[in-house]
C-alpha cells in the first residue's frame, strides 16, 4: 500500500523542531532589542553630559573671572565688550554674567535638582542637561575650574550612568 501522508510521530517531530527554531529566534530578537535600547539610552546619556560640559567649557574659556558661589553653582564674568565687538580685557563686565547651577527644569535653583541650568543675567535661562545626580564645581587656582557631572537615566530594567570630570579649564581672558 502506498503512503500518502505523514504519520503523527513525523508531524510531532517537525512541530517540536519548528517551535525550537521560533523560540530561539524570538529570544535572539528580544535580546537584540534590549541591547539596542540599552546602548541607545547610554549613548543619549553620554551625549547629553558631553554637550553640557562643552557649553560650560565654551563660556569658561571666554571668562575673565569665575566665582564659585556654592559647590553646585558658579558665576562666569566676562571682560567688557566694546562697541566694536572686541573685549577690553582690563575691565570686568559685572552686568552680563552667566550662572551655571543645579536646579529644576523651570530654572529654580535646587542643590538636589535634576538639571544643569545655564542662566544668563540678560536673556533666557535653559536647562542644558537633564537627569543630573551630581554636579560639583571646584577650583584650585583663579584661572581654572574643575567640573564633575554625573547623569543617570533609568529604564524598566537598567540604570545607565555617565560620570564626567572636566579638569583645568583655563580662562582665556584671565
Amino acid at each position: 500500500m502506498k503512503r500518502r501522508g505523514f504519520t503523527l510521530v513525523e508531524m510531532t517531530i517537525v512541530t517540536v523542531i519548528m517551535a525550537m527554531i521560533i523560540i530561539g529566534t524570538a529570544t535572539l530578537f528580544s535580546g537584540t532589542i534590549r541591547s539596542f535600547t540599552h546602548t541607545r539610552n547610554q549613548y543619549d546619556s553620554d551625549m547629553s553630559a558631553s554637550i553640557a560640559l562643552q557649553i560650560v567649557n565654551r563660556d569658561l574659556q571666554e571668562a575673565k573671572q569665575v566665582a564659585i558661589l556654592s559647590s553646585t553653582k558658579i558665576r562666569v564674568y566676562y571682560p567688557k565688550l566694546e562697541v566694536d565687538g572686541t573685549y577690553n580685557r582690563t575691565v570686568l563686565d559685572s552686568v552680563n554674567t552667566v550662572d551655571f547651577f543645579r536646579g529644576d527644569e523651570d530654572g529654580t535653583e535646587d542643590a538636589n535638582g535634576k538639571c544643569l541650568v545655564r542662566k544668563p543675567a540678560v536673556g533666557t535661562m535653559r536647562p542644558i542637561c537633564k537627569d543630573v545626580t551630581l554636579l560639583e564645581f571646584t577650583s584650585i587656582s583663579p584661572s581654572s575650574v574643575d567640573i564633575s557631572l554625573r547623569t543617570e537615566r533609568k529604564t524598566d530594567t537598567v540604570v545607565m550612568q555617565t560620570n564626567m570630570i572636566h579638569r583645568a579649564i583655563f580662562l582665556r581672558n584671565y
